[in-house]
């Protein structure tokens, strides 16, 4: 989600007469938006040096300008910040979705795994707001890794004293 909403972003700009802010620059490669007055040719040029940055558009590929995404967040850029925040809090609809699909039951914590854990802090907050605005669950739990977070969990409440 991360990647491809910051392409979509990226190649929506360049169709605007707005100036591209430094992460729509590094994934379109343009340093400003393709002025819709240009020969035909030029854009055509223009628009196949984007495609040539871009492609492939396999899954792998898209997910890797997700570090782009962070890199940029660390420089405090604006866009790259709200396209983290929408993902924490898309993250925590999810949640809520999968939490409501086990009523009755009722979960008390939701624990979060991966490698976004390590960047927690760009979308952390609209998680947890999210989680929070449906009563969803009373804890979160981050590690960056573990496969087996759940199970670490079970066994760390079941035998606290070991």
């Amino acid at each position: 989600y991360i990647g491809l909403e910051a392409l979509k972003h990226s190649l929506c700009a360049l169709d605007k007469t707005c100036v591209l802010t430094p992460l729509q620059q590094e994934i379109t490669g343009c340093k400003e938006p393709i002025p819709p007055s240009s020969d035909a040719g030029i854009i055509c040029r223009l628009r196949d040096k984007v495609r040539e940055r871009i492609f492939p558009l396999d899954r792998k590929h898209i997910a890797a300008f997700a570090k782009t995404v962070v890199a940029h967040c660390e420089n405090g850029e604006a866009d790259a910040l709200a396209i983290m925040n929408d993902a924490g809090a898309l993250m925590g609809m999810l949640c809520v979705d999968c939490i409501n699909k086990l009523l009755p039951l009722k979960v008390s914590k939701i624990a979060v795994s991966g490698g976004l854990v390590n960047v927690r802090r760009y979308w952390q907050a609209a998680f947890e707001d999210t989680i929070k605005n449906f009563g969803a669950a009373n804890e979160i739990i981050y590690k960056a890794d573990g496969i087996l977070l759940g199970t670490q969990q079970i066994a760390i409440e079941q035998y606290k004293e070991v």
